[in-house]
């Protein structure tokens, strides 16, 4: 399946509203300029904001690597399901971009709720029982 087919327009919308609010009060601040990747399908109009819109799987990631290495920090915005997030924050990592956000590491446990709930328990944090269910 495509990208795009995963990508709903619900999803969409969610992630330019996100978008929208994080880039809108970053350019509010002194001293602070924000570049914008967006998805092509997307209207974003942001005061103050470079905006790049992306179409391809190809630019995308070439603009994430520039970019990242450029900016002092940056933020990703992606779907946490079949490692959109993970990728792109792996991609920015690797370029030697900062993320201002959880590491691929925390997103990759976070992922894997079993994980996540082993590691929950070793550390001492509450966790309900569960199991995993193999279809």
């Amino acid at each position: 399946m495509h990208d795009d087919e995963l990508l709903s327009p619900s999803l969409l919308n969610e992630g330019t509203a996100m978008l929208a609010a994080l880039a809108t009060d970053f350019s509010r601040l002194p001293q602070c300029s924000v570049t914008v990747l967006r998805d092509h399908r997307i209207s974003l109009d942001i005061a103050d904001c470079t905006i790049h819109p992306v179409a391809a799987a190809d630019e995308e990631r070439n603009m994430i690597s520039r970019i990242a290495q450029e900016c002092d920090w940056t933020v990703v915005i992606a779907p946490e399901f079949n490692s959109f997030l993970l990728d792109r924050v792996e991609l920015v990592a690797s370029a030697g971009g900062r993320l201002l956000g959880p590491s691929a590491e925390t997103i990759a446990l976070a992922a894997n709720k079993s994980l996540l709930a082993k590691q929950f328990s070793r550390t001492g944090v509450p966790t309900p029982d569960g199991c995993t269910i193999h279809r």
